[in-house]
């Protein structure tokens, strides 16, 4: 148990220093870092939470994510551990938690299911956004600040001839939250799968690798997904929370088409070159709609037949 603690508590320590890094350089209040190793810090700093969690049970994450919550409290800043607290070690408590759940079917381990761990995550996703919102909304103070900030910075811009009018700056930051929600769950997804990964090859994992190829949304949520986008959009009344629930199942249902395309692909001739050219026409944004739709038809469909998920492993 002292031994669990302590590598907990590290890995608490090593998120924090993460932190204090990207703090301590400037780089997140730095518009000309590179943006892909911002991204890289900000997946890296939450993967030691993952690990601890996924490798040692949800006490080990408990104990890492009180420890980077303590020493961002004392080291950097109050409402900082606040924020990040409640933006990232909830959401890595709940999803451990939801992920390490199983059951005994007579002397076999059936593991909580990949396509309720995407279930979650959506969640996870829609509920960042949310937060977003009411942090936003209820700090006048930190919204004026913001105004003031993109106010400046078109300004700048337009001197430039970089646009041609000043944008605007409150209905900017009105859509921001459901943007950040999205960006966030990509972090915590791609952490999660990081960490899991390393743990695979470590031998410490406590549960099999997620069959995320067979992972399926209910069909009840491209429902929803559909009502939002039409209420948003077509409606012309499109809002940051109809926006977050939109993104984020968008996100989700482009998620399952790629599950798809693994999934039917596997006894495809140059498999690898195949998917390998999907993945780099991505870049073009458009075959990402498409990819979308596969995964939205696929809830009600089922391109891949009933045999979804390894029986030994997942089972609802």
């Amino acid at each position: 148990m002292n031994k669990q603690i302590i590598t907990s508590a590290l890995l608490g320590l090593a998120s924090f220093a993460v932190l204090y890094f990207s703090t301590l350089s400037g780089i997140n209040q730095n518009a000309n870092a590179n943006a892909a190793v911002v991204i890289f810090l900000m997946i890296l700093s939450v993967v030691p939470l993952f690990a601890s969690g996924l490798g040692w049970g949800l006490i080990g994450s408990l104990i890492s994510v009180a420890t980077v919550s303590v020493a961002n409290l004392v080291i950097l800043d109050p409402l900082f551990s606040l924020v990040y607290f409640v933006v990232c070690g909830l959401p890595v408590l709940f999803l451990t938690r939801q992920a390490l759940l199983w059951r005994d079917d007579n002397g076999q381990i059936s593991w909580y299911p990949a396509s309720n761990l995407m279930g979650c995550w959506v969640i996870v996703g829609i509920a960042l956004s949310f937060t977003a919102i009411l942090l936003l909304y209820m700090a006048d103070t930190l919204r004026a600040e913001l105004i003031n900030n993109f106010n400046a910075a078109f300004a700048e811009l337009e001197k430039q001839g970089l646009i041609k009018e000043q944008l605007d700056s409150e209905r900017l930051i009105w859509f921001m939250p459901q943007f950040f929600g999205l960006f966030w769950a990509m972090v915590i997804l791609a952490a999660g799968s990081i960490a899991q990964g390393i743990l695979v090859q470590l031998k410490k994992n406590q549960r099999p690798t997620p069959e995320f190829s067979g992972f399926a949304l209910p069909g009840w949520a491209s429902v929803v997904f559909g009502a939002a986008f039409a209420i948003g959009v077509i409606g012309d009344i499109a809002g940051p929370i109809l926006g977050a629930i939109t993104l984020i199942l968008g996100a989700a249902f482009f998620l399952q088409g790629m599950a798809v395309l693994h999934r039917i692909s596997m006894n495809w001739t140059f498999r690898g070159p195949l998917l390998a050219a999907v993945y780099l026409i991505l870049i073009l944004i458009w075959p990402a709609f498409i990819i979308m739709i596969i995964g939205l038809a696929d809830s009600w469909v089922g391109f891949r037949g009933r045999q979804l998920v390894s029986p030994n492993q997942e089972e609802d």
